[in-house]
């Protein structure tokens, strides 16, 4: 055990003895490394702590009250067209002969479109519920609004039916506004006075107008289409933040 242990011994001072010590050369250079290092680490902590600069967000081109506007405007001149034409067709087909092509027609083109750009899983993916909404939208506002407002164009003609019958969107911002929660500014009533003094224009006494009993019939088929007009836009309003407009 002792000459064990004497060799251990041995063997330690042998390589302490053989282990040479660090140079000035060496301990200097460390020295100076800890020191850059130390010096270099605020450095690169406040650039850890610099944000990244981002690029601008761009802003879109219109914006979604512009889009909506031009989008309405839009939908009113191209609902005074389809007016008129139908207009020269209701001596031929009578207003729901000419109701039923054109709705055939359309809504066609927008099935075959919407299945080949968006395919058949579109309609999979709609709720229940928004098929009942929309469904109901459909039957009220074409199969009843759009047919009592074409046989009401040829009672009173076409720029006094849409005069009385469009004035819906009153009826269906109030309706908006009590069941959505949707704000009436103070432009929105500004037009609504502008709409209503407009319609007090067309139905005056002083006014010229046809005949007496084509002139409230056809006054009242406009209001019943002004009825189902503005509910039904009221309603579509849930199913459109399932699917778009075209949809």
């Amino acid at each position: 055990t002792a000459i064990r242990g004497g060799r251990t011994a041995n063997q330690k001072l042998t390589r302490l003895s053989s282990t040479k010590p660090p140079t000035r050369t060496a301990a200097a250079t460390r020295i100076f490394t800890v020191y850059d290092l130390r010096r270099a680490m605020p450095e690169l902590s406040s650039r850890e702590r610099v944000p990244a600069r981002h690029s601008p967000a761009r802003s879109p081109v219109i914006s979604e009250t512009t889009l909506g506007a031009l989008a309405a405007l839009g939908s009113a001149i191209a609902w005074a067209v389809t007016s008129l034409l139908a207009r020269t067709l209701m001596a031929q087909l009578g207003s729901v002969g000419v109701n039923a092509v054109r709705s055939t027609i359309g809504g066609v083109i927008l099935v075959v479109w919407v299945l080949v750009t968006a395919g058949a899983g579109v309609f999979t993916a709609i709720s229940a519920s928004a098929w009942v909404l929309l469904t109901l939208s459909i039957v009220v506002a074409i199969a009843l609004g759009d047919t009592v407002f074409f046989e009401s164009t040829r009672a009173l003609g076409l720029a006094r039916a849409m005069t009385i019958s469009t004035t819906y969107p009153l009826g269906a911002a109030a309706i908006a506004a009590v069941f959505l929660g949707e704000p009436l500014t103070l432009p929105i009533t500004l037009g609504a006075l502008v709409t209503l003094a407009g319609l007090v224009l067309i139905v005056a006494p002083w006014a010229e107008r046809p005949p007496e009993e084509r002139f409230w019939f056809g006054v009242g088929t406009a209001a019943v289409a002004w009825f189902a007009w503005a509910p039904s836009t009221v309603v579509v309003k849930p199913p459109l933040a399932q699917m778009d407009a075209v949809t």
